[in-house]
């Protein structure tokens, strides 16, 4: 399988989240973002941790895969159950994070997290693959308390 395009749009994540952080203003960062309850800067933060927990859930993802269908039926479960509490974690930690956490620590993290990334998913990632496996169902249409999509 051809890595560049995996390596290529990782390296464009990258160097697009250190210039977001580096060329705006504090004042730009702080401002509301379009469609969300978060400033930018925690829009970027809550982008950030999908970056860093990334691993964990491919781990996690290949390990449910394996599991015979039962036990994927009961995972599914488990997780609509959980969702509530985890988008308002997911919601209340971005919003903390990303107005506390310094802008050169979350250039630092996308940098040491980035690279390691491109390693685990360049063998990993298959262009037009048939995705199978735990399908959230029901909600809301958006995770972000207060704010509602239409699906």
């Amino acid at each position: 399988m051809d890595r560049q395009p995996v390596h290529e749009g990782l390296e464009r994540a990258r160097a697009t989240f250190r210039a977001l952080l580096d060329d705006a203003a504090g004042a730009a960062l702080r401002r509301r973002s379009n469609g969300t309850r978060w400033s930018n800067r925690q829009l970027l933060f809550h982008m950030l941790l999908g970056f860093l927990i990334m691993r964990a859930l491919l781990a996690l993802a290949r390990l449910v895969a394996r599991l015979p269908s039962p036990v994927d039926r009961g995972w599914a479960r488990l997780l609509n159950a959980a969702t509530k509490s985890f988008d308002l974690l997911n919601f209340l930690g971005s919003r903390l994070g990303g107005s506390v956490v310094p802008r050169r620590v979350m250039i630092e993290w996308v940098e040491s997290y980035l690279r390691p990334l491109d390693e685990v998913l360049g063998d990993r990632v298959r262009f037009g693959a048939r995705v199978v496996g735990v399908a959230r169902r029901g909600g809301t249409g958006s995770w972000m308390p207060g704010v509602r999509t239409s699906r």
